[in-house]
């Protein structure tokens, strides 16, 4: 069922537009809609971004090319990931090392907001808080993450 507006050649097959979306997503392709601000697309637009896959369940709506860019920033930094699956899986996150920008980066255990890192599944680890913010907002983050030698004999 497609929605036409003003010119029936100009027809948005929306359903099959919104379940294309959904496939991507499944897929493992999120989908972020952005679009121009327009109360006659906005329900579509709206499907469309509840079926991308991502957080973002509504449309970005943008209405200049400064918009448009700024969005366009938004949406770069919440691509970069704060998971990182290590090579070797460490008996003790005290072996594991993270620096982000040349900075010490604490375990969460020794931090009082909840940033820093922490190991999940014995052999990821992810950035919280504070710290996966400041990665996703740097232009060039350097990250470290180093697994330090075990000790042998105590």
């Amino acid at each position: 069922s497609g929605n036409c507006f003003i010119n029936p050649d100009n027809c948005l097959d929306d359903v099959r537009t919104i379940s294309t979306v959904e496939q991507i997503a499944m897929a493992g392709i999120p989908t972020y809609v952005i679009g121009y601000d327009t109360a006659t697309w906005q329900d579509t637009l709206n499907a469309m971004a509840a079926a991308g896959g991502t957080e973002r369940t509504t449309y970005l709506p943008v209405d200049d090319g400064t918009s448009l860019e700024s969005t366009l920033a938004e949406l770069a930094g919440t691509a970069v990931s704060c998971n990182y699956e290590l090579k070797t899986s460490p008996s003790d996150f005290r072996f594991v090392k993270v620096k982000l920008d040349g900075s010490v980066v604490e375990h969460v255990s020794r931090t009082q907001d909840g940033s820093g890192w922490e190991l999940t599944d014995d052999n990821h680890v992810v950035l919280k808080g504070a710290t996966c913010d400041a990665l996703r907002q740097s232009a060039s983050p350097e990250l470290e993450i180093t697994v330090e030698c075990e000790v042998v004999v105590k």
